[in-house]
Parts: C-alpha cells; structure tokens; sequence
C-alpha cells in the first residue's frame, strides 16, 4: 500500500484506532509515523502526538549507535574478550541502548502480532489479506507472518494439552474429595478451566487447518 493511500487511510480511521497505532508505535514502518503524526496534530490530540514526539527522540539515541554497531555481535565480542554482561549492559545503556527493554519489545510485539494474526484469522481474513495488512503495518514479509503463526500453531497444542490435563486433574479432585465442599468447589473451576483452555486450543487448530486448506484450493 503506498503512503498515498495510507494517509487517506488514517484521515477516515476514527481517533481511538489511530490510538492503537500510536500504542503499536514500534511495529509500524518508519515513513507512515509522520503520516499519523500529522494526522493528530490535525485533529489538535497533543498527547498523542507528544507520545509520538518521545518515541522519535528515544528511538534518535538508540539508532545513532545501533546503525554503527550490529548489537548482538558487539555483546559477543565483549563477553569473548572477557568483560561482565554487568559492565556491558551498563556501558550500552550509557549509549541509549537497553538491552532488557530491547528483548521485552520484541518479545511483547511478536506477541501481540500474533494474537492480531489469530483474531483476524478467527474473523474470516483470506490468507492474502492478512499478508498484507501484516505488511502495511509492521512491515512483515510472508516468511516472518508464516513464523508467527507457527507460534499459534505451538499455542493450540499447549493449550489442548493443558486442557486435557486440568479436565481430569478435576475429575480426580472432584472424585477424590467429593465429600469435602472445598475440594468439590476446586474441581468445578478447574474442569471449567480446562474446558476454556481446550477450547481455545481446538479453535486456534481449526483457524490455522482452515487457512491451509484455502491456501491448497
């Protein structure tokens, strides 16, 4: 999608979604950030726009060493030579680079993707649409989208798992102790707790083997 169309995009979008995006700053493409930026502005929502202005400052003192510097090799190459992480972490904090925010970022944006990825699956999206509304937004291309959900793939399974396992951990509560109010309460909540997890699970296989299925047609 060109910035063209985006822009005329963000003009229709109401102001609680070009909030979300404000929220999701760190995943959208660095040329529509000015884009939204000067949406807000027109709309006079200074605090959006001043979130916006801290983002763009932070990410200025982070890029002008992480464009000179590749950051997982620099930390090899200073762990070979001996240094304490301690000491490293401290000296690329100095420079406008924290580690431990760094890995939490990519960590919480991978997951938030792919929760977007499983909702849109869920409300119908064709594989192609949900391509490129990945692409428009964080910039992902077909290999990074196909290892998101491969993410959900593990998701299902543990959540299947996870679900058989509390639905009979509850029958042995509920059988084990069906005298003892307490225990019979505690059996309820985990086998309705595991009837979620398991439902949830199946759900998300039975959105991922419908997607297959129309990639094959």
């Amino acid at each position: 999608m060109d910035l063209k169309q985006i822009k005329l995009n963000y003009a229709r979008m109401e102001t609680y979604s070009l909030e979300k995006l404000v929220n999701e700053i760190e995943g959208l493409r660095k040329e529509v950030i000015p884009l939204l930026k000067a949406e807000l502005e027109k709309r006079n929502e200074d605090l959006l726009v001043l979130q916006i202005n801290e983002f763009e400052e932070k990410k200025e003192n982070t890029v002008k060493f992480e464009d000179k510097v590749d950051i997982d090799q620099h930390v090899k190459e200073r762990l070979d030579r001996g240094e304490a992480m301690e000491s490293i972490v401290d000296d690329l904090k100095d420079k406008g680079v924290d580690l431990l925010s760094l890995a939490l970022e990519s960590s919480l944006q991978k997951e938030n993707v792919t929760e977007e990825i499983f909702n849109m699956r869920s409300s119908g999206y064709t594989n192609t649409e949900v391509k490129q509304e990945m692409y428009d937004k964080y910039n992902l291309d077909e290999t990074a989208v196909k290892s998101l959900e491969s993410r959900i793939k593990i998701k299902s399974r543990n959540n299947i798992i996870v679900g058989i396992l509390s639905i009979i951990g509850g029958f042995v509560y509920f059988f084990g102790g069906i005298y003892v109010r307490r225990f019979y309460y505690l059996s309820i909540a985990i086998i309705i707790f595991g009837i979620g997890r398991l439902f949830k699970g199946f759900n998300q296989k039975k959105n991922l083997e419908t997607k297959n299925k129309s990639n094959n047609c």
